[in-house]
């Protein structure tokens, strides 16, 4: 096998040619090499731990540990102030879970549920770097009388999902209607990856490689008559792999430079002729 292409179709070498067909209809004779299993291993860092107390109000002031600090800004209607940053995520990892524990609520009477804490994540250069919020955590008085809280997050979809390289950050807001304030005493974040390696097979392989990838094919088979582990394969769908399957037939007329300068944009696109044989060919192979 020279290589496997993006529309499951295979080049393989035989002799002096090369020929190409196929994925599903070529047959493993015998293993030469390069061949690899996949190691999955779980790294588990802890992000951010602080225990310094932040204490923030209405009017913007703040105090870390008793000494007074600036706020870092105004958002909207809420106060910021920033209570630590962690080094960058791990290259060569997928997240898979950030757990945040956090100790911290508001001033404790009148309405509730507009402070907090935000986990953030800063991306790009130093003095050039992009905010967005990942998750916020809610004080909320009315849902949890507890100063302890923890969130744990899996779905990482959409523009804010933290990236390898990327820094995670926890912010304490609080907004600036009279009387409100709100305080964190402690803020830790763990992060758990996942780290993929690929591990070389040393050759010659056992001979029971054969009856090993009988299993392995007869474990998918079965696997299909489930539907959460059926999968759409768009290879199929696309125009080069209907080509390539042939079922399509070439053009016969070509238009003229004249045709292509006076037709209307429309009229330019022609659809290739289909071929009801190929077709039904390329059916009775999906159908198997």
């Amino acid at each position: 096998v020279v290589k496997i292409h993006q529309d499951r179709s295979a080049t393989v070498k035989s002799d002096s040619r090369q020929l190409r067909g196929l994925l599903r209809d070529c047959v493993l004779l015998e293993p030469t090499g390069n061949f690899t299993r996949s190691v999955v291993h779980r790294v588990a860092v802890e992000a951010i731990d602080t225990r310094e107390r932040c204490d923030l109000d209405w009017f913007g002031h703040c105090k870390i540990a008793g000494e007074e600090v600036p706020a870092d800004g105004k958002v909207e209607a809420h106060w910021w102030k920033r209570l630590a940053v962690s080094e960058p995520l791990p290259a060569d990892c997928e997240l898979e879970c950030i757990e945040m524990e956090i100790e911290g609520m508001d001033q404790g009477w009148g309405c509730s549920g507009d402070s907090g804490v935000l986990l953030t994540v800063l991306r790009g250069r130093s003095g050039e770097e992009v905010e967005d919020i990942v998750v916020p955590l809610d004080f909320d008085r009315q849902k949890s009388k507890s100063t302890s809280h923890r969130l744990e997050v899996r779905d990482f979809a959409g523009l804010c999902a933290p990236h390898c390289g990327d820094r995670l950050s926890v912010v304490l807001r609080s907004p600036h209607y009279g009387g409100w304030s709100a305080y964190c005493s402690s803020a830790r974040v763990k992060v758990l990856m996942r780290k993929v390696e690929e591990v070389p097979e040393s050759l010659p392989l056992p001979s029971s490689w054969r009856h090993a990838a009988e299993e392995v094919f007869a474990g998918v088979w079965d696997r299909l008559h489930d539907d959460k582990f059926l999968k759409i394969d768009r290879s199929h769908l696309s125009i080069e792999g209907l080509q390539r399957q042939g079922v399509f037939a070439p053009l016969r007329v070509t238009p003229t430079e004249r045709d292509l300068t006076l037709a209307p944009a429309l009229e330019q696109l022609t659809a290739p002729q289909p071929s009801i044989e190929n077709a039904q060919r390329l059916f009775a192979k999906l159908d198997g």
